[in-house]
């Protein structure tokens, strides 16, 4: 690259990392800077969730300097300032209250009044100081900007945070001060992560800003950087971030390296210059020119978790070898996608940019994934000893499991050379055991009487059952029964129900700029107006609506409480955790309420159905019955199908009886019974996503669905935004497809669907056997166990057999939950197993009693 003489702008500066100073040249406006100040200054709730060194804490100056100029209140809290460990509740929330008093400066003593409302909880404290306090001596617009959110997630109190968040926003119907009250949330994590029981801290408000990197139009205030620099800046430009993507930090280092360099970049020559300079200043030897800290900082956050690594680089070479892979909402995507390394592009992921690419390539991701070899320091030590100690070869179990784990991966000849001495040293030793066998004269096994086999046979069993009912075997059931549902044939989408979402891309709608919670009135109305142009049987309202309509909208308030065909949720309140629930729509009468409550097994996986519950009279949700219940009901009953309760007490709609699942039944031994619950029969079309067809709501504010896609069917309407945590792992989330899990409004949709099957087309609820014939079904594999070895005395060939025969039961188990039926599949196993070892050692100890007895004897004759 030649030298040159030519001037520079001197007063220009570039930064690298931190915040860039108000009258920065070098800031780049982007449509966050819009989003992000619009938002907050007309009182939406918004939040700036983004991986490091996006140019979060530089959006979040500028907005605020932007607010202040509007006569608006401004205030910051740093959460890593407070601090996250080792810090009490009370002692956290006083910080909060200190950072609010120092930006407002209330005319109180703070310290004063803290203890003068120590009879409340520290949350309570911080509610009662922004009400009594701020917003009676504050009269202008405030907006609270919390950032470093992230901090959060390390305190055990983090969901009373963000409940107060949502009072503060609920309360706006009530208290109109609350309006004049606005916060920002900025950090590196996602909604999910800070919110991942949205029954504990429902949080479903707010706006999300998408922060994206630099766009080229946005970025032109970088090239005046450059001037004295390139013969064309403009064209210097475009390669920089032809090599970076846009990425804020990479971007600036670059424009940086050529300002503080001591040559010119003449015309034609900026893609050589430029790739010369990234390779040789960025790439190449990166971790010690890594200055400040950036490609570290995403290899430490994938690195940083042993138990996550492995299904983070798993996924990252996955993109890697495909170029891009479809977007989903899986905690792994999301975390990939937080330490900056990926970013999500009509709707796939891919690598953010050539940089990353070049550093995280393949190459680096295979050594990863060896540096995480589970025998690494047996390696070491080996090699320390010049290959000759084999007491650091691996054995037994250890060795298996390395095997395992070599599977599939791109091994270092040292690796295979390991794994191959230690192979070979276990087959020398197992070799010379059998040898020493047969040179001792060792007998084989006598052959029990058939009526032992039958004793030992009923031991095993009750045994197991023991075991079983004890709840030590529930796990594995519940892990089985969901590889069976995975293995059925796939169903067909059920054609009476159409599901209409509402997405991250429909927030922005137009219709839905004064929104309260997901959905606005305004939207609302157009929906319902456009389903009942097209004569929707039922509609179903998953969304939660604890407010009124505004005025504004009377006719949609008029036609909510007149309409029979519309039904709304609520949320059933839990006394003993504290939880109050969530109020129905104020215009729904409780006969059109259903409760949105889910039971999910103790692994987090829903298989249950929960369809009706004693409701607590002091709850604001007093509905017995579900909502995906009410809605079967209401379509059912316009068919002159209703439902009823037997002499025994059981559901029973038309012809079907639903029977109510209990405790200690099936795979369930240890389990929540309360509440009327069935079992779930997902109906699965490749995903149990495909449940029904689905449209957005831009769709149908669009025009874009045709009636017969509407008419006689029921419709619900519900939310799929990844930002509202609204997502639940099912039978389907594990296996091959670990990273999928299904929206509230999918779920919802199953159990209506299994409802109307069952009721009209005969579809088979899943059902399980009575005690006493799980327990003869379970005695019979004992039995076929016991059989076995006393039939075959061979190690290997009862091995094989046994092999054999667990895939006879697993086989019959696949096919009676064909028909819906849950036979005990582990425990059978178990028996299966133990009996044919009860068996096998019963004759070994005989066979070693005859030796004794035979050796006594020869004893005495001497």
């Amino acid at each position: 690259m030649p030298e040159t003489g030519n001037t520079q702008n001197l007063t220009y500066n570039y930064q690298v990392g931190g915040s860039l100073q108000l009258n920065a040249p070098s800031y780049v406006e982007r449509q966050a800077d819009k989003d992000f100040y619009e938002g907050l200054k007309s009182g939406e709730f918004c939040y700036v969730l983004n991986s490091r060194q996006m140019g979060k804490s530089s959006l979040r100056v500028q907005t605020m300097h932007k607010l202040q100029k509007d006569g608006i209140a401004c205030a910051v809290i740093d959460i890593t300032a407070i601090g996250s460990q080792d810090i009490t509740q009370s002692e956290w929330y006083l910080g909060v209250i200190r950072r609010l008093s120092r930006s407002f400066t209330p005319k109180v003593k703070l310290l004063t009044w803290w203890r003068d409302y120590e009879g409340l909880s520290p949350q309570e404290r911080l509610s009662e100081f922004i009400e009594s306090v701020l917003l009676e001596q504050i009269t202008q617009k405030i907006v609270i900007f919390i950032d470093e959110i992230d901090s959060i997630l390390k305190l055990n109190f983090k969901d009373n945070f963000l409940a107060l968040l949502r009072a503060c926003y609920n309360k706006r119907s009530d208290n109109p001060a609350y309006q004049r009250l606005t916060f920002a949330l900025l950090g590196v994590t996602t909604p999910y992560d800070l919110v991942r029981d949205k029954d504990h801290t429902p949080f479903n408000i707010g706006r999300a800003i998408q922060l994206s990197g630099f766009q080229e139009h946005e970025a032109q205030s970088l090239a005046q950087g450059l001037v004295g620099k390139a013969m064309n800046p403009q064209a210097v430009l475009k390669e920089i971030l032809a090599w970076t993507g846009g990425q804020p930090f990479l971007t600036q280092k670059l424009c940086k390296l050529i300002f503080t360099s001591d040559f010119f970049i003449p015309a034609g020559n900026e893609t050589k210059c430029i790739e010369t300079l990234v390779r040789s200043e960025v790439i190449e030897n990166w971790e010690s020119q890594d200055e400040p800290e950036h490609l570290k900082t995403i290899r430490d956050r994938i690195l940083r978790s042993e138990q996550r690594s492995e299904r983070l680089l798993k996924l990252y070479q996955q993109i890697l070898r495909t170029n891009q892979i479809i977007a989903d909402a899986s905690p792994e995507q999301m975390e990939l996608r937080l330490s900056g390394l990926v970013v999500k592009h009509k709707g796939c992921l891919k690598v953010y940019n050539r940089i990353y690419a070049s550093v995280f390539n393949l190459s680096w991701v295979d050594k990863a994934l060896l540096d995480l070899q589970p025998y690494r320091a047996a390696l070491k030590a080996w090699v320390a000893s010049n290959y000759q100690d084999d007491s650091y070869l691996l054995r037994g179990q250890v060795l298996q499991n390395a095997q395992v784990w070599a599977e599939g991966k791109s091994l270092s000849s040292l690796d295979q050379r390991f794994l191959a001495a230690s192979f070979e040293l276990e087959t020398r030793e197992l070799q010379f055991a059998l040898l020493s066998k047969k040179k001792s004269g060792q007998i084989l096994p006598s052959k029990p009487r058939l009526q032992t086999v039958f004793f030992l046979s009923v031991i095993v069993t009750f045994l197991v059952m023991g075991v079983r009912h004890l709840g030590m075997l529930q796990l594995w059931e519940l892990q089985t029964f969901d590889r069976l549902m995975q293995l059925r044939a796939n169903e067909k989408p059920d054609p009476r129900l159409l599901i209409v979402t509402i997405t991250e891309d429909d927030f922005q709608l137009p219709e839905q700029q004064h929104r309260k919670g997901s959905l606005s009135d305004q939207s609302l109305a157009l929906l319902v107006n456009k389903l009942k142009q097209f004569q929707a049987r039922t509609i179903g309202l998953d969304i939660y609506r604890d407010f009124s309509v505004d005025p504004k909208q009377a006719n949609l308030a008029t036609w909510m409480r007149q309409n029979n065909g519309l039904i709304a949720i609520c949320k059933a309140s839990e006394p003993k955790l504290n939880e109050p629930g969530v109020a129905p729509p104020p215009e729904i009468p409780v006969a059109r309420q259903g409760f949105s409550d889910f039971v999910q097994d103790p692994d987090g996986i829903l298989r249950r159905h929960l369809i009706a519950m004693k409701p607590d009279p002091a709850s604001s949700c007093t509905t017995p019955y579900a909502f995906s219940a009410q809605l079967a009901f209401d379509y059912l009953k316009s068919l002159d199908i209703s439902a009823q309760y037997t002499p025994t007490k059981e559901l029973q709609i038309g012809k079907v009886v639903f029977k109510r699942l209990r405790s200690h039944t099936g795979g369930y031994q240890q389990v929540d019974d309360r509440g009327y619950q069935i079992l779930l029969n997902y109906r699965s079309y490749g995903s149990p996503l495909k449940v029904a067809e689905q449209v957005t709501l831009k769709d149908v504010l669009t025009n874009k669905i045709k009636p017969e896609m509407v008419k006689g069917r029921i419709v619900i309407i519900g939310i799929m935004a990844q930002s509202a945590s609204d997502y639940f792992p099912t039978p389907y989330t594990t296996g091959q497809n670990f990273y999928q899990r299904v929206p509230g409004v999918v779920v919802h949709a199953q159990m209506v669907s299994q409802m109307l099957s069952t009721v009209l087309n005969g579809r088979p609820l899943l059902w399980v056997w009575s005690t006493w014939s799980e327990a003869l079904w379970i005695w019979l594999w004992a039995i076929l166990g016991g059989i076995l070895a006393w039939r075959i005395h061979n190690l290997i060939l009862l091995w094989l057999a046994e092999i054999a025969t667990f895939g006879i039961l697993f086989g019959l188990s696949l096919m009676f939950m064909v028909c819906g039926g849950w036979i005990p599949l582990i425990p059978s196993a178990l028996t299966l197993v133990v009996a044919a070892t009860s068996v096998t050692a019963y004759g070994v100890l005989q066979t070693n009693n005859r030796i004794q007895r035979e050796q006594a004897r020869e004893n005495r004759q001497q």
